[in-house]
């Protein structure tokens, strides 16, 4: 059960909220603080703790009360700041998109490699022994109709 604690800083008299869930301090709102927000000093008084009788959210993250276990990214979350701060660092999205950078990049060294292993089979008929037949041929013109056909039944494939 969760419990929303009133507290008030020992140094500033501010007033301020923490929920506290599964034993652990949870900041109120979009950060993790739960320290004075203006001095940020720990020590406090509770003015107030009202246990909240409503179902929070689960250790699997239904509900997403912190912490919980996020299979997703694979780790324990301990706020919404924690969250941000691991999808970043993975290059993940909110929305559960991707890092339109991070994946251009891979993209591009992949036809790098790919480009790269083409010219080793390109050099492999062009140099070893094993393939001097076809290079002879190639070189009188013999394979030259087969290729603007391929070329021709790639055309319509594509162009539908």
């Amino acid at each position: 059960m969760a419990l929303i604690s009133a507290r008030r800083c020992v140094g500033c008299n501010t007033n301020y909220e923490v929920m506290e869930h599964n034993g652990e301090s949870i900041g109120m709102g979009d950060t993790d603080q739960t320290t004075c927000p203006t001095c940020d000093m720990e020590e406090f008084v509770a003015v107030l703790e009202v246990p909240v009788a409503i179902e929070l959210g689960d250790e699997a993250g239904h509900g997403k009360i912190y912490p919980y276990n996020c299979r997703a990214l694979r780790m324990r979350i301990k706020s919404a700041a924690h969250r941000r701060q691991v999808m970043k660092e993975k290059g993940l999205v909110e929305d559960g998109g991707y890092d339109e950078e991070r994946y251009a990049r891979r993209q591009r060294e992949s036809r790098h490699k790919d480009i790269a292993k083409m010219k080793g089979v390109h050099k492999m008929y062009d140099e070893h022994p094993d393939f001097r037949e076809y290079r002879q041929l190639r070189d009188k013109g013999y394979y030259d109709e087969s290729r603007k056909e391929m070329r021709e039944r790639m055309r319509r494939h594509y162009d539908g």
